[in-house]
């Protein structure tokens, strides 16, 4: 887990919250969940699974929980499974982003929706400005692999078979969204 910074909860709450206003249906697969804080802002009722590379003995989760690379593949448990695949402050992190967007395709039921959130550019080199202070994580700040530009984050979202639905910018322009959707009838 990385280390925090004074704003990094204030951040990854604001987040969470962009992330749940747009989940439907009636479960999630959270991609880097780490400790699994947007399964809190989330409505009641929503079906909430977590996976990460972190080693579940490192936390003890209290919700469905599998360490895993989702880069490497997703364990077939979960294939064809989720109404929705949530990858929240993710994909700038990954060398293989669109191993990635395969497998988040694979565990999403026909019909179901992806939401991905990202820095910016100016949110990314503002994290690092910040981090030097310790307001935010340092560490993520120097893991980041690739800062997309929207229309490349939505390109490869596309290419990977998704429709895109909706694309905006969070936290002052600092962060983007991306929600996709899986064709196919869905089943919610």
């Amino acid at each position: 887990m990385a280390e925090e910074g004074l704003l990094t909860g204030f951040l990854i709450r604001q987040r969470n919250t962009e992330v749940a206003r747009r989940v439907s249906g009636k479960s999630v697969l959270d991609i880097g969940c780490e400790r699994g804080s947007l399964k809190r802002f989330l409505p009641k009722g929503i079906s909430y699974t977590g996976m990460d590379l972190l080693p579940r003995e490192k936390f003890r989760p209290d919700f469905g929980y599998f360490t895993a690379d989702i880069q490497k593949g997703i364990p077939e448990e979960l294939l064809s499974k989720f109404d929705c695949v949530a990858m929240a402050a993710v994909v700038e992190h990954l060398t293989k982003p669109e191993k990635a967007m395969e497998n988040c395709f694979k565990a999403l039921m026909p019909g179901g929706m992806l939401i991905i959130t990202t820095p910016t550019k100016r949110g990314d080199w503002l994290h690092k400005l910040l981090s030097r202070i310790g307001l935010v994580s340092s560490d993520a700040a120097e893991d980041h692999q690739k800062i997309f530009e929207m229309q490349e984050l939505k390109g490869l979202i596309e290419k990977k078979g998704f429709n895109v639905l909706e694309t905006s910018e969070f936290q002052l322009g600092m962060n983007q969204l991306v929600v996709a959707e899986k064709p196919g009838k869905s089943s919610k």
